[in-house]
């Protein structure tokens, strides 16, 4: 907080979570091994991850030029590391304009089911789903009296929109656009309601669940 009140409020916020599909934790198995047995290995190249995207914002400035970023990191209960980040830019994301081409909260396919870019579709599906909740699973962990506590499945949206509050809605269309994802051995049909923010740029770089949000709340 007294960051945010010397040098300005956060242009965004995101969470990175580790991943073992990384193929750097896969070259480093013995045969028959998995990453939960390595933990030391799984850490260290996370912690080579998180440097490479902190020089992606800090150095290269792909968001434009930065004014502050720090992070924490914590540990799930399954053992995956994770980071919170938040980063205040000179361009501010003060407009839906903005927000739009730095975040996004679709599948990238197009209307008439084209896939232009079949990785990035295959790390949204993959990293950037929503696990299936409320009539798709009750019983799901989210689900609190009948409801997911992240409002999942999200609103539709037609475009995004800012309140005076500074809370950011993202454009989730009702396009007729779906997608099929196998979760814990069963198939769910999902839309764009199950989309997690995502930047494309970042998803494809991280190659892991990379979730990232514009919230211009008042302090």
């Amino acid at each position: 907080m007294s960051i945010a009140q010397q040098l300005g409020k956060p242009t965004g916020f995101g969470t990175m979570t580790c991943s073992t599909f990384y193929d750097e934790i896969k070259a480093n198995m013995f045969p028959g091994q998995s990453a939960w047995q390595r933990i030391d290995i799984v850490n260290r190249i996370f912690k080579l991850k998180v440097d490479f995207l902190i020089e992606e914002i800090k150095d290269k400035c792909i968001f434009g030029k930065l004014i502050y970023l720090y992070y924490v990191v914590e540990f799930q209960k399954r053992g995956l590391a994770h980071i919170h980040w938040v980063m205040n830019l000179e361009n501010k994301w003060d407009t839906p304009e903005k927000v739009d081409r730095n975040i996004c909260a679709e599948l990238p396919i197009e209307l008439n089911n084209d896939v232009k870019d079949p990785i990035l579709l295959d790390h949204v599906l993959k990293f950037m789903i929503h696990a299936p909740c409320g009539d798709y699973n009750p019983n799901a962990p989210c689900m609190k009296d009948g409801k997911c506590i992240r409002g999942f499945p999200k609103p539709w949206c037609n475009d995004t929109k800012m309140d005076e509050k500074g809370f950011t809605v993202y454009k989730r269309r009702n396009n007729g656009v779906k997608a099929t994802i196998k979760y814990q051995g069963k198939n769910y049909e999902i839309d764009n309601r199950w989309v997690v923010p995502y930047n494309p740029y970042m998803l494809k770089k991280m190659k892991c669940h990379i979730n990232l949000e514009c919230e211009m709340i008042k302090l």
